[in-house]
């Protein structure tokens, strides 16, 4: 490797790494595009509780949408090709599925560190609440004098002429 060359970063098509004292770095392709390898773990904390949950729709929505077609697969080993071994395996890949589903989508989180204290500021929650209603009520009424402009010249008497 190159001493210009940096680590984890690739140049150019199909992965082909170039580096930056190479002939005709500019001129011999069309295009160049910096992509990034994969990233590595530079820490041991764990997932956040939204990653985890993240992790576990994806799994959720897997499994749900593999019943249709391992359910579709059943049917046409047992009356298209005739195998029913094939079908008893594809009808229990199939119907455990849900269920399976279920149980890994409602599975609990990472378990919290008992030494790290967990308190609840009532205060502080009011306080921070009473911020944003005050906050989305001031957004409220600057809205509403944008929609609504004030009339300065207005007579409540129609003028007869």
């Amino acid at each position: 490797m190159a001493s210009s060359q940096v680590p984890g970063l690739v140049w150019g098509f199909m992965n082909e790494t170039l580096d930056a004292d190479d002939e005709g770095f500019s001129e011999s392709r069309r295009t160049f595009r910096l992509r990034r390898g994969p990233a590595e773990l530079i820490t041991d904390a764990r997932p956040s509780s939204h990653q985890n949950r993240r992790r576990r729709q994806k799994w959720y929505w897997a499994l749900q949408l593999s019943r249709v077609p391992t359910t579709i697969l059943a049917g046409l080993s047992f009356f298209w090709w005739d195998n029913l071994a094939l079908t008893v395996v594809f009808f229990i890949l199939a119907v455990p599925a849900p269920a399976l589903a279920v149980v890994l989508a409602n599975e609990k989180g990472p378990k919290l560190d008992k030494r790290e204290r967990n308190t609840y500021k009532p205060g502080l929650a009011r306080q921070i609440r009473y911020e944003q209603v005050q906050a989305a009520q001031h957004a409220r009424e600057l809205d509403a004098d944008e929609k609504h402009p004030v009339v300065i010249d207005h007579d409540d008497e129609p003028t007869r002429r």
